[in-house]
């Protein structure tokens, strides 16, 4: 992460401060089922206090860490943990955004946008999952090849943004730049150069033997998506937002990597601190792209 690389930074904070958690809960001589729901809490919490998204982390201890049995009991544990955690880290981000969003207004058009955006970043979401798990299956094996193997991918990644200045790194700067696109060809070719290069240097990352988060990569892949689909309506003469639309894609596509779709819309929608009814849609939305790839891997597996 630190040389460029095409991965997430999310996966330390959380592991850091699981680790924690477990030490301190045999400490204390927890019962086995409360050490898993702290180790999880504390998990969402690294998350929260770093992206400055309490529920977020929250969303994330409850859907993707805990058992399906316990999260009701977990989620009265890991919102507290969450905030706490964040208010600490205000210590140092000042409680500002992760992502500046630009105004963005409510209109009938882009609510119909939405739908558009809800499918496309679906798709890049199943398709770039696919490719990432494919990259791992086939990761270069451990030895003295790894570093040369990482490097080489950080290389590869390094000379794509001499086009592309926001390809290296987890995708934050990608992020940023999908939300605040101006109406220009330009913008449309930067996009679409980051939806397609992107998932190919993540996974080139993973296929040479890092370990990393896909947290930032998918966001900033459907953020993209997002507002490239905004861009084109606006040539074809259909005035859309813009940034609302990259930050559906964002929550749509991460919704569908990590198969969370409520920690997706929560998590997405803090990082921009974005308006009140982008909630709402990225909720729709995600949940309604979740159950249509549950939907499709139930039909895949049957066919096997």
């Amino acid at each position: 992460m630190g040389g460029g690389n095409s991965v997430g930074r999310e996966g330390a904070p959380r592991l850091a401060a699981g680790a924690v958690a477990v030490r301190l809960a045999r400490w204390l001589g927890l019962e086995p089922q409360w050490m898993a729901l702290l180790a999880a809490s504390a998990a969402g919490a690294g998350l929260a206090a770093m992206y400055n998204a309490p529920l977020g982390g929250a969303a994330y201890a409850v859907e993707i860490m805990m058992l399906a049995g316990t999260r009701r009991r977990g989620l009265a544990l890991a919102v507290p943990v969450s905030v706490l955690a964040t208010c600490v880290s205000w210590l140092h981000s000042h409680a500002e955004a992760s992502i500046a969003m630009p105004a963005s207004t409510l209109t009938w058009p882009t609510l119909a946008a939405s739908l558009l955006v809800v499918v496309a970043a679906g798709l890049a979401g199943v398709a770039a999952r696919a490719l990432w798990a494919w990259a791992r299956r086939h990761r270069l094996p451990d030895g003295w090849s790894l570093p040369l193997a990482i490097a080489g991918a950080g290389t590869l990644t390094g000379l794509a943004s001499l086009w592309l200045t926001v390809l290296p790194g987890n995708g934050k700067d990608a992020f940023q730049a999908a939300v605040s696109s101006p109406v220009t060809t330009t913008a449309v070719l930067s996009l679409v150069g980051v939806v397609i290069l992107k998932p190919v240097l993540t996974a080139a990352t993973l296929g040479a033997g890092a370990t990393g988060g896909l947290l930032a990569p998918s966001f900033s892949l459907g953020a993209s998506v997002g507002a490239a689909v905004a861009l084109g309506l606006m040539f074809a003469g259909v005035t859309v937002s813009v940034p609302a639309m990259a930050l559906v894609g964002a929550g749509v596509t991460l919704a569908v990597t990590q198969r969370a779709p409520w920690f997706a819309a929560v998590f997405v929608w803090e990082l921009a601190q974005g308006p009140v009814w982008t909630l709402g849609v990225l909720v729709v939305g995600c949940l309604a792209a979740g159950e249509a790839e549950r939907a499709w891997a139930r039909r895949q597996t049957a066919r096997r």
